[in-house]
């Protein structure tokens, strides 16, 4: 089974692991050296939930959370992935294949979906609309434990707790190169402590955690021939004599490199600073040409990286590619750390700069992995002034110690033979301890939070944290608008895509974005900023002065700041380009201009009206957005407009609970309150509030959607169906003698992340009276409190996911099977 998924005979630590894996038993850790093929342990476990899968008894996640540290080029997970998924068609797995597809609830012909950080599969939210199929998710530290603590980056209320309960109950979370972020370790381990539906295993090629036994090679793997070429690859390391000054070791580099011009090779080259790069660069080009050259930073947008790797120049450093023509010069990539995790990198020579001892053993596995150069040189550059730097210092002269310590073999063999020392390593930074106080306030999620996410991810002294910067077309035209709750209709509509986003320090950013603002003169427009609790609508000017307290802003295009490569440029004022739809399944247009020409190919609508000034009379243009037909977007699909009944709708939503129950094997009791609860969910839109905020004048025969996607808040005046749902289910019989009512009566009333633990006053269903809606009001957040205590905070997140998924499922207007 195994090989038939690797499409090889699989080493014999896979196999080892592929056996474990089926009992379902998970190790803590895997301590395994790059070029080993740690990725594979995507299509291990899978081999194994197929196997188990076929002989009818799962103990196995149903989905797999793979982490990396920050979002790279072109990283391995994702085409692992995608071979994987390509690979499930093939006749030689059509048994496996069969046996997987029938875990879902709703019949799909990949059995399997997948969510990556690049490409095709993108943040595409498959992964969510069928609780019961097997899911591999990819995703970055930031954003994967945002979401598992309840405060997902640029997550709405409705999609906080289905986010939190789909990763953090039957999962296996894969955190790799998990010795980067040791704050982040360190949550994760506590959230597996708290939550036992949640396993954890840490991969990195530099294990230092010695509290536990890892997963590592044996005698059978150090005497495999293909391991053996890889984990004793050649790999000179020559260490220059000490630069006198920062020119003259910058001067040095790219005199190294140039040593290679002439060999028709490739050559990586590691700098710690973009300042460095920029140099370096500069220099480089004066000598072979910028055709020979490619830069990749972290202050690069995602969108220009994915373009990188369908470069030829790019193509020369993957492993995979096999040259169709034989290259007559040689090929540079000048790389910050941006190169040195989790990318598909592999270069014959490599001039580094000196860093700390973790960044320099993944600067040299992206050197010969797979150990055919018999030829391969790593030179290391240094100047003693970098032992002065106060921060890294320590660390910097104990790594130098260490390097001449391998005696010129930077194998990973001998890497792994060769005690590191532990000064050589930057120090964890001191973290908040996550406990049931803090998780309690977090899932709390109709509330702020006083606990910042970012602390439990990178710790409370870690380096200044950093912002997420995006561009929107749509915010040019939203002049005059107000804050309100179509911020949080926008974000369901059209998320956050990794591929729209620059990342830059904090610092960094404010510098530019206040010299942008001088420079352009453009101070009063509105912009985005997200924070853990909530989306803030404010002006440019202001969010300068408070730029701390976001994590991602989303800024116009008229604002300009990014120029043509994808790099944040303050002098650059012209519009920056908006790509979101180059990298979804989604068209908007205003409603008072002419729709794209392809927008019959996205049927589904949904719109995003602004809130009106209240001595206004004038309807404003609304933004229209649509989509396709399948679960394709990570959006909530209940705003995707298709006109249906009230009561079509309820019985279609109890249907899908029913199939997606039924799939996952809940106990009798669980499984009837999931369906009960989609069975009263929306009731409560049977008002002649909200039924005319959607337009319906005919309130005989009242709507659960319309097909315009139209909502007029001014209408329903702040109501919360799913709290008038809830007071119409405390008069059913069948509901209060039922023993899972009050988890029933939660999730009606949380369905759209209100609930946790309160529904606000605004909210409430006025011809009801006060003291009624405040009796109601009150109970809910005693019963919130008393679920979280029986089931726990994810497993009760999991189920509202449940509810999630079938009204989502319904709303669509999927067909049941």
């Amino acid at each position: 089974m195994l090989a038939a998924f690797l499409e090889r005979p699989p080493f014999p630590w896979q196999q080892r692991l592929f056996e474990q894996f089926i009992t379902g038993k998970t190790p803590s850790a895997l301590d395994l050296p790059t070029g080993t093929g740690k990725t594979s342990v995507i299509a291990i476990w899978l081999a194994a939930l197929a196997t188990q899968a076929l002989q009818g008894k799962l103990t196995l996640p149903r989905r797999l959370v793979y982490i990396v540290n920050r979002r790279t080029i072109v990283d391995q997970a994702t085409t692992e992935t995608e071979r994987l998924l390509k690979r499930l068609q093939t006749p030689e797995l059509a048994k496996a294949c069969s046996a997987l597809q029938k875990l879902a609830a709703i019949p799909s012909e990949n059995p399997v979906t997948a969510s990556t950080l690049r490409g095709e599969l993108a943040d595409n939210g498959e992964w969510k609309a069928d609780p019961a199929r097997p899911a591999i998710v990819l995703g970055t530290v930031d954003m994967v434990l945002s979401k598992l603590l309840f405060r997902g980056y640029g997550d709405g209320k409705r999609k906080r707790v289905i986010h939190a309960g789909l990763l953090g109950h039957d999962t296996l979370l894969v955190h790799d190169e998990s010795h980067l972020v040791p704050a982040a370790c360190q949550t994760l381990q506590h959230l597996v402590d708290l939550n036992p539906a949640l396993r954890l295993i840490n991969l990195s090629a530099t294990q230092r955690d010695e509290s536990a036994t890892p997963f590592r090679l044996d005698w059978a793997d150090l005497t495999h021939p293909v391991l053996i070429q890889r984990t004793q690859a050649h790999k000179h390391l020559k260490i220059l004599p000490p630069a006198k000054d920062e020119k003259s070791r910058l001067q040095t580099v790219v005199d190294c490199a140039l040593q290679h011009r002439d060999k028709a090779t490739t050559v990586v080259i590691f700098l710690h600073d973009i300042r460095s790069v920029q140099l370096v660069y500069a220099q480089l080009e004066k000598q072979v040409g910028k055709e020979q050259i490619l830069v990749l930073t972290g202050r690069l947008r995602g969108y220009e990286r994915d373009q990188l790797v369908t470069t030829a120049l790019w193509q020369r450093f993957s492993p995979e590619t096999k040259a169709v023509e034989t290259p007559t010069q040689t090929a540079y990539l000048i790389t910050t750390s941006a190169g040195e995790v989790g990318v598909d990198l592999d270069a014959e020579y490599a001039v580094a700069d000196l860093a700390v001892l973790d960044s320099m053993i993944q600067r040299f596995g992206r050197v010969n992995r797979r150990g055919d150069s018999k030829t391969s040189q790593i030179d290391v550059v240094y100047s003693e002034k970098q032992f002065g730097d106060k921060y890294r210092g320590t660390q910097l002269q104990a790594t130098l110690g260490y390097l001449k310590a391998l005696h010129h073999d930077a194998s990973p063999a001998q890497l792994n033979h060769t005690p590191k020392p532990d000064n050589a390593f930057m120090p964890a930074p001191a973290s908040p301890e996550l406990d049931a106080w803090i998780v309690d306030e977090l899932s709390s999620t109709s509330l702020p939070c006083r606990y910042p996410v970012r602390d439990f991810i990178h710790g409370l002294e870690a380096e200044q944290p950093n912002l997420n910067v995006l561009w929107r077309k749509d915010l040019d035209r939203m002049k005059g608008w107000q804050a309100g709750d179509w911020l949080d209709d926008y974000l369901d509509l059209l998320p956050i895509q990794t591929a729209e986003q620059v990342h830059f320090p904090l610092k960094a950013a404010t510098d530019w974005l206040t010299e942008l603002l001088k420079k352009s003169q453009l101070h009063t427009l509105k912009i985005v900023g997200l924070t853990d609790d909530e989306a803030v609508w404010v002006t440019a000017e202001d969010a300068v002065t408070t730029l701390s307290r976001f994590h991602t802003l989303i800024l116009p295009t008229a604002l300009g700041g990014l120029n043509a490569k994808g790099i944040p440029d303050e002098n650059c004022i012209t519009p920056a380009s908006d790509v979101l739809e180059n990298v979804t399944e989604v068209r908007r247009y205003w409603s008072d201009a002419q729709p794209p020409a392809d927008v019959k190919n996205f049927p589904r609508q949904g719109r995003i009206t602004p809130p009106l000034d209240d001595d206004s009379d004038t309807e404003r243009p609304t933004l229209v957005v649509c989509s396709q037909l399948g679960v394709k977007q990570d959006s909530d699909l209940s705003y995707l407009a298709v006109t249906m009944g009230l009561q079509e709708h309820l019985n279609q939503a109890e249907q899908f609970a029913r199939q997606i129950v039924q799939a996952l094997a809940l106990p009798e009791s669980l499984a009837e309150a999931v369906i009960i609860a989609a069975r009263w969910h929306d009731k409560g839109k049977n008002r002649s509030c909200w039924q005319q905020a959607i337009g319906n004048t005919d309130l005989q025969a009242p709507l659960a959607k319309t097909s315009h996607g139209r909502y007029d808040h001014t209408r329903a005046n702040g109501y919360r169906h799913e709290f008038g749902s809830l007071l119409d289910a405390l008069d059913d019989e069948i509901i209060q003698q039922h023993p899972q009512r009050e988890l029933i009566l939660h999730l009606i009333v949380s369905h759209h992340g209100w609930g946790r633990p309160h529904v606000p006053e605004r909210g409430w269903d006025r011809p009801k009276g006060y003291r009624i809606n405040q009796q109601a009001a009150l109970e809910v957040m005693n019963r919130f409190d008393c679920c979280q205590q029986d089931y726990g905070w994810w497993q009760l997140a999991w189920l509202e996911a449940l509810l999630g998924a079938a009204d989502v499922l319904a709303s669509i207007g999927e067909k049941k099977s």
